[in-house]
């Protein structure tokens, strides 16, 4: 039994494992709405960078892959009649683990477990008492990935969606200025499909003449919660375009003839 062990932790450590990091810019449209400020939607420009870290796993790199994310993102909506504003900011940082499988005609699923968290603020200047509303959330669930390569084509599409978790909400009427003064009850509630609902998209195309790959796509965003009456929701589509590289680290003592396991494809 140790001698198998050691066999298997010698593949691992023998296989080389090159980072995929995607550097990426989207822009599109967003619907907004929180009926902490307006009960009316607001409508407007999205924009959104982002970058994303994925390695195959050391202990078994041909199965397993984890990806680190991260996105900043900005919205500026108009109300139908055109007189208020409204903006959002907010970052949001990820963590997936995935196992994955290799099918017929070099196509690649991956299917696990992903961990959200988002920190934001919506400002709508107009308000005199409720100017702002504050948006956080951590969040695990599912996440499934497909990919598809033929010569320098691919395609790909991946979805996440949360199962659990918890999320910020104030009382209705209740001023953050009450919440600084030691009011704090029914401000954390449990996110479940319930109470958050939460579906993120991505559907791109890759040109990869080599280790590096321009990719264009597309990513939908929906966000809809309630909580003490009140209820929010976010909605935006936006095209991507992006830049894929895999990194390797050289190791002279390493084997040349090592097999190369990328999380890229």
């Amino acid at each position: 039994m140790a001698f198998l062990l050691s066999m298997m932790v010698g593949r691992a450590d023998d296989a080389v494992r090159p980072v995929s990091s995607t550097w990426a810019f989207e822009v599109g449209a967003a619907q907004l709405a929180d009926t902490y400020l307006t009960p009316l939607k607001y409508n407007g420009l999205h924009l959104g960078i982002g970058y994303q870290r994925a390695q195959a796993m050391r202990f078994c790199p041909e199965k397993w892959t984890n990806a680190l994310r991260f996105r900043m993102l900005f919205d500026r909506a108009r109300n139908h009649a055109g007189n208020s504003v409204m903006y959002s900011a907010g970052i949001n940082v990820g963590w997936s683990m995935l196992h994955g499988w290799r099918l017929p005609h070099d196509i690649s699923l991956r299917v696990g477990g992903a961990a959200d968290a988002d920190l934001g603020a919506l400002l709508l200047a107009r308000n005199s008492n409720n100017p702002a509303q504050a948006r956080a959330s951590v969040t695990i669930g599912p996440e499934v990935s497909a990919y598809w390569l033929r010569k320098v084509w691919g395609v790909g599409l991946t979805m996440r969606s949360p199962l659990i978790g918890a999320f910020f909400s104030p009382d209705y009427g209740e001023l953050y200025y009450e919440i600084s003064l030691g009011n704090h009850k029914k401000l954390v509630h449990c996110a479940w499909p319930g109470s958050f609902r939460r579906l993120t998209a991505d559907l791109f195309v890759d040109v990869r003449p080599a280790a590096t790959a321009v990719r264009i796509g597309y990513r939908a965003d929906w966000l809809s919660f309630s909580a003490n009456g009140l209820t929010g929701r976010s909605l935006t589509h936006s095209a991507v375009i992006a830049v894929n590289c895999d990194f390797l680290s050289v190791n002279p003592h390493k084997n040349n003839e090592a097999k190369i396991i990328t999380a890229a494809y």
